[in-house]
């Protein structure tokens, strides 16, 4: 059993914010999951680059406008432990 204190939409669907496996886990499909470790750190946020087709990390080249890419930044803030402590990087 995992606990999850948040959940935070990504281009229109939902995550739990699951701190314990420190991952994304979509709310309708709990096999869905993004590994914080995928987020590249940027100062005050954190940058993902989303795949709006599989719901999960771009995979590929980002040559060009792409329709099924969205760059998102979270805020570095979310990302607090429930004990009020940073995750690493």
């Amino acid at each position: 059993m995992y606990k999850h204190s948040d959940t935070i939409q990504l281009c229109g669907t939902t995550f739990y914010m699951d701190f314990n496996m420190e991952q994304f886990r979509e709310v309708n499909n709990s096999w869905n999951t993004i590994p914080f470790d995928d987020l590249v750190f940027n100062g005050d946020s954190l940058v993902l680059f989303y795949d709006t087709i599989n719901k999960n990390v771009f995979e590929g080249l980002a040559i060009g406008p792409r329709d099924d890419l969205q760059i998102i930044e979270i805020p570095i803030y979310l990302f607090k432990h429930v004990s009020g402590q940073p995750l690493e990087h």
